[in-house]
């Protein structure tokens, strides 16, 4: 720590810092960052759902107005 301290103007504290830091932090760097944890993907799941039953709703929806234009000859209040 001495002679990196002194090679780059540091002081050693900084150095052992730095190096203690690096190490917490090191599995972290490796670790793939397109891997989802259980909770990301139960968030996914719902918000699918969710989405394909609004789709499902706006085509029922379109539907339902079409058939009262043909019924009643004006759209729907």
């Amino acid at each position: 720590m001495q002679e990196l301290g002194h090679r780059y103007g540091l002081h050693p504290n900084v150095i052992s810092n730095w190096r203690k830091q690096a190490l917490t932090e090191m599995p972290n760097i490796f670790e793939r960052s397109n891997k989802k944890s259980a909770e990301d993907r139960e968030v996914e799941a719902r918000e699918e759902s969710m989405l394909k039953t609004i789709g499902q709703q706006k085509i029922e929806i379109d539907f339902l107005k079409k058939k009262y234009r043909q019924l009643y000859g004006r759209d729907p209040q």
